[in-house]
C-alpha cells in the first residue's frame, strides 16, 4: 500500500478490533506502549490478525516475507494522538471508545497508554 510511514510501519490489530476501527465504532486502539511522536498523523498500515491467535506476527518482518496467512493488510490509518490513562475509572469511562470490555485480558493496567482516535486515511 502506498503512502506508508518509512520504513513501512504497520500495526497489528485483532480482526474484531480492526473491523470496529474501520467502521468508526472504535476510535481508540489501546496499547501498553506510547505511539512514537513521529508516527502521530503518519500513515500506518493496519494488519488484521485472527482473534484467537496469541501473537502471530513478529515485531519486525522483512519486506516480501510470507506470514503464512497470519494476517492481512486491511487499510492505511493515521492516529491523531496518544493518551495516557491515569486511572481505571478513566479507562472504564472511555470503554465506548476503545471497546475493551471489563475482564478482558486487554483491560487497563496502571500506566497504560493508548494511541487515540484512529482514523482511516
Amino acid at each position: 500500500m502506498e503512502g506508508l510511514a518509512p520504513p513501512g510501519v504497520a500495526l497489528e490489530v485483532r480482526e474484531r478490533g480492526a473491523a470496529l476501527l474501520l467502521s468508526g465504532a472504535k476510535t481508540v486502539e489501546a496499547r501498553a506502549y506510547p505511539l512514537p511522536d513521529d508516527l502521530i498523523g503518519a500513515p500506518i498500515l493496519l494488519v488484521a490478525t485472527p482473534d484467537a491467535a496469541a501473537a502471530p506476527l513478529a515485531d519486525e518482518i522483512e519486506p516480501g516475507t510470507s506470514c503464512g496467512g497470519a494476517g492481512a493488510a486491511v487499510a492505511v490509518v493515521a492516529f491523531s494522538g496518544c493518551k495516557l490513562y491515569g486511572s481505571e475509572g478513566e479507562w472504564l469511562t472511555d470503554e465506548g471508545l476503545h471497546r475493551v470490555p471489563p475482564g478482558s485480558p486487554l483491560r487497563w493496567s496502571p500506566g497504560a497508554r493508548a494511541p487515540a482516535a484512529a482514523a482511516a486515511a
